[in-house]
């Protein structure tokens, strides 16, 4: 089946909500984009990071973290370390 998305003036992209149901999307999900070709391809991030499970090791200061507050103190940890 084929779906129109909306971008909007703020470069964001809205999908329709069927779709969004179909696919067990939640508001604030974090998902990668692929370029191939002309098409983007839209996978949730949380099924790379599964299919990474167990390949790296998960360092210390991360565990029982959820995948937002690793990439927000990563964040932190990073821009804090820049000089400006």
């Amino acid at each position: 089946m084929t779906y129109t998305a909306t971008i909007t003036s703020k470069r964001q992209i809205t999908l329709p909500a069927s779709l969004f149901s179909e696919l067990g999307l939640k508001k604030g999900q974090k998902l990668t984009i692929t370029k191939r070709g002309d098409e983007l391809v839209m996978k949730s991030a949380l099924s790379a990071m599964y299919r990474l499970y167990g390949s790296v090791k998960l360092p210390e200061k991360y565990k029982g973290m959820d995948i937002d507050e690793m990439i927000e103190k990563a964040k932190m940890e990073h821009f804090s370390k820049k000089k400006i």
